[in-house]
């Protein structure tokens, strides 16, 4: 029997204690959802305890509970044994562990990091043998019925390393008899790896870490993949002189790619994580690290001082033909932008709040500013949303400041890196409302709990309603998920996607008629309803919502090409981008001015969220007390801006109406363009507003003391008040921004929609480019070892034919060569 002294003890120790059903392994609450991020009090741990005959307790696991991690053992425990003994045992002498009652095992530790519900260990069929359990998880623990400790105790379960941690997943790793459909690893080529970031003296040690293949350096020592990485990450390696079976794993962490060594043979004694320099400092140079930096220095590893230079040379104006003439015979990867088709971004439209920020952001990554400032206006015009709208003309149609922004570049190219770098700058603001939602969800679980009590007593009364989380973003959702949000929040919600082209894809291959329609109501405010068999209805007359996120070149091709183009006008509201990528770097380190830059930013995004025009208090509230919008901040523009608008809708009408724009998305880019000004305009006004209140020092004001009645001056500032004027300067700065949304959109679809990766000039262009940038030349294998394509027996033919027709052409040669063993080879060089 589980007391409330066993209950409180736990508790005091960091840990979020819950109750279990009688019999289960389950909490016994309502809805355990909120101590997945806050534990509870010890007031409401007495209501739970006191009284009541608890057969059992458990605890939520993961950072509430102080970064808690706990190994299950199934199966009757079969494999604890054979795990504790491939573990040091000064490891395991600190672990707190525990017989559950089917007779299996609980190893309780604490660590920074944690993962979620993961099985390191399974059966041939499946079925689990070794699980653990992270964040978001829930164990029944003793004294729990028929839970004993065997050592350690659940009141100072110790906090171990991430490298020993590592050790202890790993051994379970290998009690794993799953076999996985895993594909074959191939490594990259050095003209493909990404380049390093920069600081003020990187040393070749680090610099190798970054920019240093792993894969590649365990394959040149006779190392052997075990299959791909898998989907935690890992990929399992075997050590040379062993035919099958698990020597390491590899895995990557915060972009260092580290191996752990558990094998007695490999020649590495340590078993911790090993960075690449460490562990070719060890094989090599047998622990000498001055003797491999400077061998790796000759290499080119180390990076000096250099000027922030992006590769932008030419710049297209809009509307212009020169938009699609674009030489595409001269492309050798159709993966990679070509400057020559790069516009640049107009910065000095930008406000100095955004500039700085953007600025900032783009040295500290080594990424175009254009990529910085597009998911950086898409995002304040989604956290703004329905509150501001701007009228241009007379027939009742208001416009919002949605954008939805997609950025496309080739994996590795630093997207959500960026993407993250904005969202940061809603964090403060989203942990902050979690936390009022958390406060107003105890609140009404404590009037769900006094509501039921009453009703047995015969006292009915109307229910408590549950407590709604206003949400700043959302990141994985249905549309139904979307719709609740957004009414929650008053249409002012982001929806930010790292990956686009399944999102795009999804909207193309739904079956149900006008599904992937209901996401284009976001964008223009339309009207809503969704419905579910178990779900209530939910109706919002104007929502809306902004997108932001990135994609890959071939993803986006492939939408366009093989999934239908534009079926439902989504792609065509999209703002792309797909800028070069940085060829030099800048020294960056963060100061106190960089910091600034930040706070600036952010109090002013702030300012915006708090901005609330009201709500219609004679309008019935929902069932969640919400009324309908009173009012929105209706913006205005001068009369010569109107006319301006009138002559670039003529404009624009008279360039969708050119039947040679009027093919796919094209006539549909540049439609939408004309909507793109006011959006724009509308975002620069409400920021450099916001951002103008934030800098604006308190204003003195004479007022009588409370205590005596004596005068005294206090320093108060006004709230924040919109400006209902939308300056010329201001709306051409959005114009200009806007056009080279249109163009760079325009040359974007362009280039990936008429680059055909699979025709033979791309392919001969890739296989070239491929052997020249090689040292000593290429043989056949190295080549389709490079590219995967031609690692079939069609595909090698293949590759034969064009190597021959290069020949042919005289612009590769056949020489004789010599492996490392001494056997006769052809090598491939560029004449």
């Amino acid at each position: 029997m589980v007391t409330l002294e066993d209950a409180k003890k736990l508790a005091r120790c960091g840990l979020c204690v819950l109750p279990t059903h009688f019999g289960e392994k389950s909490p016994d609450v309502p809805s355990w959802t909120p101590y997945q991020n806050a534990r509870p009090s010890m007031k409401q741990i007495e209501k739970w305890f006191t009284g009541n005959h608890r057969d059992g307790l458990g605890i939520v696991c993961g950072k509430v509970s102080g970064g808690l991690e706990v190994l299950d053992f199934d199966k009757k425990g079969q494999e604890f044994e054979p795990w504790k003994e491939s573990i040091p045992e000064s490891l395991y002498s600190r672990l707190v562990v525990e017989k559950t009652v089917s007779g299996g095992y609980h190893v309780y530790y604490r660590c920074e990091l944690v993962s979620g519900w993961e099985k390191p260990a399974r059966e041939d069929n499946g079925s689990v043998l070794i699980e653990s359990r992270g964040e978001l998880c829930f164990i029944k623990c003793a004294p729990s019925d028929g839970y004993v400790l065997e050592q350690g105790d659940l009141s100072s379960i110790p906090t171990i390393s991430i490298d020993e941690r590592e050790t202890l997943i790993t051994a379970a790793r290998c009690r794993n008899k799953y076999k996985e459909p895993l594909e074959e690893y191939t490594p990259p080529s050095k003209s493909d790896r990404t380049a390093a970031a920069s600081t003020d003296s990187l040393r070749p040690g680090d610099d190798y870490n970054q920019r240093g293949d792993f894969r590649e350096y365990l394959l040149s020592l006779g190392w052997k993949p075990s299959g791909g990485v898998r989907a935690d990450g890992n990929q399992h390696w075997t050590r040379p002189g062993k035919q099958k079976g698990t020597s390491a794993t590899l895995k990557e962490f915060g972009g260092i790619q580290v191996l752990y060594n558990f094998s007695a043979n490999a020649g590495v004694n340590e078993r911790v994580g090993l960075s690449l320099f460490k562990f070719r400092t060890i094989t090599e140079f047998g622990g000498d690290y001055r003797a491999c930096a400077k061998v790796l220095a000759k290499e080119g590893y180390g990076v000096q001082k250099k000027e922030y230079k992006v590769e932008n040379i030419k710049s297209i104006p809009v509307n212009s033909t020169e938009n699609f003439n674009l030489n595409l015979s001269q492309i050798t990867n159709p993966n990679v932008r070509d400057p020559d088709n790069f516009n640049d971004f107009p910065l000095n439209k930008l406000p100095d709040c955004i500039l700085n920020f953007v600025l900032d952001q783009a040295r500290a990554k080594n990424q175009n500013p254009a990529n910085i400032a597009a998911l950086l206006l898409s995002l304040i015009g989604g956290v703004i949303g329905a509150s501001v709208r701007l009228k241009l003309d007379e027939s009742g149609w208001l416009v919002a400041p949605i954008l939805w922004t997609c950025i496309i570049g080739v994996s590795g190219q630093g997207k959500s890196p960026m993407i993250d770098a904005v969202r940061s700058l809603l964090d403060d603001k989203s942990d902050e409302l979690y936390e009022q939602y958390e406060c107003a969800q105890k609140k009404y679980e404590e009037d769900y709990s006094d509501w039921c009590k009453q009703r047995k007593k015969g006292n009915p009364t109307p229910a408590p309603v549950p407590a709604q989380q206003r949400k700043l973003y959302v990141t994985d959702t249905t549309f139904e998920g979307i719709a609740k949000d957004i009414k929650v929040s008053n249409c002012r919600t982001l929806f930010i996607l790292d990956e686009f082209g399944s999102f795009f894809s999804m909207l193309n291959r739904t079956k149900t008629p006008g599904e992937a329609s209901k996401w284009l109501s976001g964008y223009n405010g339309g009207a809503i309803v969704t419905s579910r068999a178990n779900a209530k209805e939910v109706r919002i007359k104007q929502a809306y919502w902004g997108m932001l996120g990135g994609t890959t070149p071939e993803k986006f091709r492939q939408l366009i090409v093989a999934d239908g183009g534009d079926k439902d006008g989504t792609l065509s509201r999209m703002c792309l981008v797909w800028t070069p990528r940085v060829k030099e770097f800048i020294r960056y380190k963060e100061n106190e001015e960089v910091k600034k830059h930040r706070d600036d930013l952010k109090k002013a995004i702030e300012t915006l969220i708090d901005f609330a025009p009201g709500e219609d208090i004679d309008a019935p509230a929902d069932e969640y007390g919400n009324r309908p919008l009173l009012q929105y901040t209706e913006l205005k523009v001068p009369d010569e801006i109107i006319e301006e608008w009138q002559d670039m809708r003529e404009e624009n009408s008279a360039i969708v109406s050119d039947p040679s724009n009027s093919t796919d998305a094209v006539a549909g880019f540049l439609s939408k363009s004309l909507e793109l000004t006011p959006r724009i305009a509308i975002i620069l006004h409400c920021i450099e507003a916001a951002h103008e209140w934030q800098q604006r020092p308190p204003r003195p004001e004479t007022r009588p003391s409370p205590q005596n009645g004596v005068p005294v001056t206090v320093y108060v500032k006004d709230d924040f008040a919109l400006p209902k004027k939308i300056s010329k300067q201001v709306w051409h700065c959005a114009r200009a921004i806007a056009d080279w949304f249109t163009t760079e959109s325009l040359i974007c679809y362009e280039l990936l929609h008429f680059t055909d990766t699979k025709s033979e000039d791309v392919k001969s262009n890739e296989i070239l480019t491929a052997i020249a940038n090689s040292k000593d030349g290429m043989t056949a294998r190295d080549i389709y070892r490079k590219l995967r394509r031609y690692r079939t027996r069609e595909g090698k033919k293949e590759l034969v034919e064009i190597l021959n027709n290069l020949i042919s052409k005289g612009l590769i040669r056949v020489e004789n060569g010599k492996s490392a063993n001494g056997a006769a080879i052809l090598l491939y060089k560029v004449c």
